[in-house]
């Protein structure tokens, strides 16, 4: 019996590196991109599409599902790369650094605009105390208007 007890020495030959099992991540973009339509109500409660809703001959119930009887004895690289999606990650990829410039844009145009209001209030603050500035008497405690002590 081993007198080194290990609190993971059962989980080595489970892991994904040691099984070679491990997967590529997905590319997602940093943030979400923001919805440029609205959002159009296709079915009923039940989930039954409404009857004002065309039915697409082209469109499959599954979308592009392949099955393993579709698929061809060998697969290739070109048919892999087609089924995994990674000739469509260049165009993710330019979409997503589209979205965050703009966003950025957007940010950047905001915060101008809000940095000049602040300025314009800033100014117009400055002339208000100007024409009410109060002085102090250090003796009786009260505040005269500038224009009287003159």
């Amino acid at each position: 019996m081993s007198r080194h007890y290990s609190a993971n020495q059962y989980e080595v030959p489970f892991k994904p590196s040691y099984l070679r099992n491990w997967e590529v991540p997905k590319y997602h973009c940093g943030k979400p991109r923001s919805r440029k339509c609205i959002t159009t109500i296709i079915s009923n409660p039940k989930g039954h599409l409404l009857p004002r809703i065309p039915r697409s001959s082209t469109c499959k119930p599954f979308g592009d599902y392949v099955g393993t009887w579709h698929l061809p004895n060998k697969i290739t690289r070109e048919l892999a790369n087609k089924l995994n999606g990674s000739a469509e990650w260049p165009i993710l990829k330019q979409k997503c650094r589209q979205d965050i410039s703009e966003i950025c844009k957007k940010q950047d145009h905001a915060t101008t605009t809000a940095q000049q209001k602040l300025e314009e209030q800033t100014k117009k603050s400055e002339k208000q105390i100007k024409e009410d500035e109060l002085v102090l008497c250090p003796i009786h405690g009260w505040a005269k208007r500038a224009s009287e002590t003159e």
